[in-house]
């Protein structure tokens, strides 16, 4: 990771077991458009994903699942996100009802969004990322499961276009950091540690008040 392609999150709360991720624009915008494509079959799911006012909620059953014993790691950042480096505009989905996959419905992709002109989450809206094995990740209404592909963290339904591994590539990814990318949102943070104590999720399972 170098410091021409990444920048530090905003002043905060320290996170404790939590990271914090960690931006990282590209140095210039890619050539090709994003374009997603519905996925059949879906990913094996590795992480869930809640913006805004899905934090709460996975944060309340993520520190659930801890105390039932799940092993888990969580990104979090509850702060503003860089206003630069755009991205280009997704392209629509295909018409036509999203795959069954025994999933909540609301890991099926939306028929469409443009990617706002900053990486990451909108801002005075919150993240929180949770990876795991597949039968101990949680779940919360709002929140979307994600799978690897070619390094990708994606909707497990969705695949983006031309390909996943150049999309990691144009958004600046090092070897060994996680990259997510889904509609309308995307971002690059060294790989948390599992969260030793269910209490750090706490500040979390409470709506922000902003």
């Amino acid at each position: 990771m170098t410091t021409a392609q990444t920048s530090t999150p905003p002043a905060g709360p320290p996170f404790g077991p939590l990271s914090g991720p960690v931006l990282a624009p590209p140095s210039s915008p890619p050539s090709f458009p994003l374009r997603w494509e519905r996925r059949e079959p879906p990913l094996p799911a590795v992480a869930v994903l809640a913006l805004g006012d899905a934090v709460p909620a996975l944060a309340a059953a993520t520190r659930d699942g801890l105390l039932d014993g799940a092993r888990l790691a969580v990104l979090a950042d509850d702060g503003p996100l860089p206003d630069d480096s755009p991205l280009p505009a997704d392209g629509p989905l295909p018409d036509g009802p999203a795959p069954h996959d025994g999933l909540p419905p609301h890991d099926s992709p939306p028929p469409h969004h443009g990617v706002p002109p900053h990486l990451g989450a909108p801002p005075a809206q919150r993240l929180l990322l949770v990876l795991g094995a597949e039968d101990e990740l949680p779940w919360a209404d709002g929140a979307r499961y994600l799978g690897r592909d070619a390094g990708l963290l994606v909707p497990t339904t969705a695949r983006p276009g031309p390909a996943a591994a150049l999309w990691r590539r144009a958004l600046g990814a090092a070897d060994g950091q996680l990259c997510v990318l889904v509609p309308g949102h995307a971002l690059v943070a060294d790989p948390p540690p599992p969260v030793d104590s269910p209490a750090a999720l706490e500040p979390y399972t409470r709506s922000a008040a902003r």
